[in-house]
């Protein structure tokens, strides 16, 4: 009979793997796993961080996820719930400048935009704006070049659209300044990440108010809502044509009690927000059929699904609620709650995640979408 002698593996090994194998051995591990590691060992820590060539293959190897990120006001880190793994990460890497006096705006392809807080001194009129892009889980990073106008109304960035897939583009709709009755001058300003200049692509007036949230990026479109009296209206704004399309939508006008939320899933745009019936909804824009004197299908809002009165009578009525999607997933945060609501599109259905920590950590102030991508560059 042979006795095969058994193999012990050297403790060594691991770091004296060759650059080239090891480079391919941790590409195909998830982010989470990959953060861990950065803190065990100063050349991991350099491979993960800076090597080109590991960015490309954890872009090919490795499994990827959507992130659904937590900001509060005392924390120097974010929360982040991985939808793969069904699990919270606390998310501090060393070297990134994300810090409590940061207020996140976008997120797009592993890139962060946030504008930093200025408190604004006794006798300085204007505060200046300034915006910088970071990924978060690298410490890359890039302070825009400083944007003259009175206040940033809406702000939404996309990636790739350059032919080297690594440029991006920050889009801003700014108010210039106010005038007499109410109205203001509005610009807008396009952010180029090769250039590294602001341009401003087009100068209008309205006496709309425009909804604080992110811009969507929909079908080569920065889409986003204005609001008139108590109605809001869904606004597009053409990056190819660089104009304003109006005739892509019906002007339908919607009611929603508070500021609704509007979310790209699957390429399908939806928003979601509570409604007079005391409920959440979730609506989807659809295109109508074209008449046949018609050169452009009108577009309109239909109901997709309702949150179910139960949960939203003991968790969601009368609070501040959080929202974002992206992918198959829509999610709901409340300041008081350790649980974060997640709807499945594809089958309609509603189940809590885990708990995050997040109340512990102060009460959450906003919510984004986050594709975590080690290799993007700021």
């Amino acid at each position: 009979m042979m006795l095969v002698k058994e193999t012990v593996m050297k403790e060594t090994l691991w770091g004296n793997l060759p650059s080239e194998i090891l480079e391919r051995v941790l590409a195909f591990l998830p982010v989470d796993s990959l953060i861990r590691m950065r803190c065990v060992q100063r050349r991991w820590n350099e491979l993960i961080a800076n090597s080109h060539s590991f960015a490309k293959h954890h872009a090919n190897f490795s499994p990827h996820s959507r992130w659904f990120m937590l900001f509060t006001r005392h924390m120097s880190c974010f929360l982040a719930y991985d939808i793969n793994c069904n699990k919270w990460h606390r998310v501090l890497v060393p070297g990134t400048p994300f810090l409590p006096n940061q207020l996140p705006l976008s997120t797009d392809s592993g890139l962060l935009c946030y504008r930093r807080r200025f408190v604004a001194h006794k006798h300085q009129q204007q505060e200046p704006i300034e915006l910088l892009v970071c990924n978060p889980l690298t410490g890359s990073s890039r302070q825009l070049p400083s944007l003259n106008a009175m206040k940033i109304e809406v702000l939404g960035m996309v990636c790739g659209l350059e032919a080297d897939g690594a440029a991006y583009r920050i889009f801003t709709v700014a108010n210039v300044s106010t005038l007499v009755g109410g109205s203001c001058d509005y610009e807008v300003i396009l952010y180029d990440s090769v250039t590294n200049q602001w341009t401003t692509e087009c100068s209008f007036q309205s006496d709309e108010t425009w909804v604080p949230r992110p811009a969507i990026w929909f079908q080569g479109s920065f889409c986003f809502l204005s609001q008139s009296e108590t109605f809001y209206t869904l606004q597009f704004y053409d990056m190819q044509q660089r104009m304003w399309i109006e005739h892509a939508t019906k002007r339908e006008q919607f009611f929603f009690h508070n500021n609704p939320f509007l979310m790209e899933c699957q390429g399908r745009l939806f928003i979601v927000g509570d409604t007079l019936q005391i409920c959440f909804q979730i609506l989807e824009l659809v295109e109508e059929e074209a008449e046949a004197e018609e050169t452009h299908r009108s577009r309109k809002w239909v109901k997709f699904d309702v949150m179910p009165r139960s949960l939203y009578l003991d968790y969601f009525e009368n609070v501040n609620v959080i929202v974002a999607g992206n992918g198959n997933f829509i999610f709901f945060q409340t300041q008081g709650c350790e649980r974060t609501l997640m709807y499945n599109i594809s089958h309609k259905s509603w189940q809590w995640t885990s708990d995050s920590g997040v109340v512990s950590q102060g009460s959450p102030y906003t919510g984004l979408m986050f594709q975590p991508r080690i290799g993007a560059v700021a």
